[in-house]
C-alpha cells in the first residue's frame, strides 16, 4: 500500500498541472487511484514479464557476443598463421616455377624433334615436393583459396615423379609417353604459375 501511495505522489508531482490541487478530495482520489493501479496484480505481472524478457535477452546476447569475439580472434590468428606459411613457401614455389619453365621448354623441343628417347635425360632433372611445402600441407587450409593450387600442384608432382621414374627405367621411350610427360610439365607449369600468383597475393 505504501508503495502505491508513493507512486501516486510521484505521479502527482510529475504531472501536477493535470491534477486539481485545489480540490483536496479529488487529489486524494487521484493518489488513491494511482496507488491502486501500481498495487494491482496486472502491473506486478507486467513488471515480472519485462524482467524475465530482459533476463532472456541478456542470456542470449551475452554468450553470442562472447562467441563472436572468440571467433573473430580465432580467424585473426588463422590469418596471421596463413601469412607466415605464405611467406615461408613462396620462395620454394618460385624455385619450382623456374625449374618447370626450363623442363617445359626442353620437353616441347624433345617432342618436336621426334627423338622421344631424349626424355631419358630427364633423370637428372628430378622434381619432387619441396620440403617446406611438404611439411605444411596439412596447414594449407589457412591460405584459403590460395592453398588449393598449391595442393593440386603437389598432387601432380607426385604423379609426375611416378611417370618420370617409369620413363627413366625404360629401355626406350615412345612418342606417346614423351607427349604425356610434356603435357604434365606444361600443366604443372601453369599450376605453379597460379599457385605463385595466389600465394603472393595472400594478405
Amino acid at each position: 500500500m505504501l508503495f502505491g501511495i508513493a507512486m501516486g505522489a510521484v505521479v502527482g508531482l510529475t504531472f501536477g498541472h493535470y491534477i486539481p490541487f485545489g480540490d483536496s478530495e479529488k487529489v486524494a482520489a487521484w493518489v488513491q487511484a494511482v496507488g491502486s493501479i501500481c498495487n494491482s496484480e496486472k502491473v506486478a505481472a507486467w513488471v515480472q514479464a519485462i524482467g524475465t524478457l530482459l533476463a532472456l535477452v541478456v542470456a542470449i546476447v551475452v554468450p553470442w557476443w562472447q562467441h563472436k569475439k572468440i571467433e573473430e580472434e580465432r580467424k585473426r590468428e588463422d590469418f596471421l598463421r596463413g601469412r607466415v606459411i605464405a611467406i615461408t613457401i613462396l620462395p620454394e614455389i618460385v624455385d619450382l616455377y623456374d625449374r618447370l619453365i626450363k623442363l617445359k621448354n626442353a620437353s616441347i623441343k624433345i617432342v618436336a624433334s621426334g627423338d622421344a628417347n631424349r626424355f631419358l635425360e630427364f633423370g637428372k632433372f628430378t622434381i619432387s615436393r619441396p620440403q617446406k611445402i611438404s611439411e605444411r600441407l596439412d596447414s594449407m587450409y589457412l591460405l584459403g583459396d590460395a592453398g588449393d593450387p598449391v595442393l593440386a600442384l603437389m598432387a601432380r608432382l607426385d604423379l609426375y615423379a611416378i611417370q618420370q621414374q617409369r620413363t627413366i627405367n625404360s629401355v626406350a621411350v615412345s612418342n606417346d609417353a614423351a607427349k604425356a610427360l610434356s603435357t604434365m610439365l606444361i600443366q604443372m607449369f601453369e599450376m605453379a604459375e597460379k599457385a605463385f600468383s595466389q600465394v603472393s597475393a595472400f594478405r
